[in-house]
């Protein structure tokens, strides 16, 4: 088996603590800063009145008032219209106190994004919330637009890099609360998303994002959802997902060079479906691929089929010669525990997946591999096996809860500003 490559992984993670920490303390990144002159806006002094809708006077404000690298603290919540496409200058830290924030409203009206963020922004404590969004209880894995959630997009992180999004709270069945395009180093840390139809969407160029200590919770679909692109060094660490519909992250788009650890999957459909669909022509041409992938002192409960691998060429152009890359492969498994499982590893197509140190509590079976859309030979190694398979010790279950097995706090007010 190849060795494990570790591009930036838990160094990373740990390094990026000095600007999580600096964000915590209430310092504004460097990015367009000049010290001397940054000013501090509070909401109330700008004759917002609360819970009224502010869209046009947050428009203007951000266009004509607010410069990069200060900063606007909300000292209520307030409406905005979903959609409205208010961009923040770079730089600029969006913060607030005593539960301020938004409330998007027509949330179905369109699918831009609400709030776009600059170069080096930063949200803090914001609560963000979707009253008018549909809550229906929806348990199922094709959840109904207009019916089941609404196309609204909360925060928009696009071209830009070195956001951070820390100690937020974000509810509401709208369709992503994060979505993330061409993007780097963005930091999600201490925050707490309920609902949307994908809570976190990565798409094209991301690269090193850190999803550190927050929870995804009670998604109609995905935690995390990656899409087409090449999404590369994502780190999540020391996060929970929990009562998600679908999945806790889905890698439609690839997820490279990528490390879960210490992290909790508690109730999804799967905690982790690794699958590398071909839809088009185009798709051959890009990278999104999903291999190099490490997960260690994971802890996945009460899932049918926990960790999924796929892979489906909808165009029948992939050939032996392209195959291996695109098929799931070089994922690693290690320290983990699975509670309460169908089908630890489903492995539809895949190879060199390894695991080690597993306990298994109350699981039916290790693994089922299926060869389903690969045809044999493709991704298989030279002496014919695929290497897959590895070892694992059982215990009884512990039935504890999610957050027994987590331990931390997320969201707006889990610190101070």
């Amino acid at each position: 088996m190849t060795a494990f490559r570790f591009p930036h992984a838990l160094l990373l993670a740990f390094a990026a603590s000095s600007a999580v920490l600096a964000v915590i303390a209430g310092v504004v990144p460097e990015a367009g800063r000049s010290h001397s002159t940054a000013r501090n806006f509070h909401s109330s002094d700008l004759n917002w009145q609360p819970g009224g809708d502010v869209t046009d006077e947050f428009a203007r404000f951000a266009a004509k008032t607010i410069r990069p690298g200060e900063n606007l603290v909300l000292d209520h919540m307030y409406i905005l219209n979903a959609g409205a496409g208010i961009q923040l200058p770079d730089g600029v830290t969006l913060a607030a106190r005593n539960g301020g924030g938004f409330d998007l409203q027509n949330t179905d009206a369109s699918d831009r994004s609400t709030i776009l963020m600059g170069n080096g922004g930063t949200l803090n404590n914001i609560t963000i919330t979707a009253s008018g969004a549909p809550d229906t209880d929806f348990e199922g894995l094709k959840p109904e637009r207009g019916v089941d959630f609404h196309r609204a997009r909360a925060i928009g992180i696009s071209g830009v890099d070195n956001v951070t999004v820390i100690n937020s709270t974000f509810s509401g069945n709208i369709g992503q609360f994060l979505d993330v395009h061409d993007s780097a180093n963005l930091i999600v840390e201490g925050t707490h998303f309920t609902g949307a139809r994908a809570q976190l969407r990565m798409s094209g160029d991301v690269a090193d994002a850190l999803i550190y200590r927050s929870r995804f919770e009670g998604s109609v679909g995905d935690g995390i959802k990656t899409l087409d692109g090449d999404i590369s060094g994502t780190r999540v660490i020391e996060s929970l997902f929990e009562n998600n519909t679908r999945d806790g992250i889905d890698t439609t788009g690839g997820f490279q060079n990528a490390v879960v650890k210490d992290t909790v999957f508690y109730n999804n459909f799967s905690a982790m479906d690794i699958k590398s669909p071909i839809h088009d022509a185009g798709d051959l041409t890009r990278t999104h691929v999903n291999s190099n992938i490490l997960l260690d002192g994971v802890h996945i409960a009460g899932s049918g089929n926990a960790i999924v691998t796929t892979f489906t060429d909808y165009t029948g152009k992939v050939t032996a010669a392209t195959a291996d890359s695109y098929i799931p492969h070089g994922i690693t498994v290690t320290n983990t525990t699975f509670e309460d499982i169908g089908v630890a590893f489903l492995i539809k197509d895949g190879y060199n997946i390894t695991w080690s140190d597993l306990t298994f509590r109350n699981v039916d079976s290790e693994a089922r591999i299926m060869n389903v859309n690969a045809p044999d030979g493709w991704h298989r190694l030279s002496d014919g096996s695929q290497n897959i398979g590895g070892g694992y010790t059982t215990a009884p279950a512990q039935n504890l809860s999610a957050d027994e097995l987590w331990g931390f706090d997320a969201g707006a007010g889990s610190r101070s500003p």
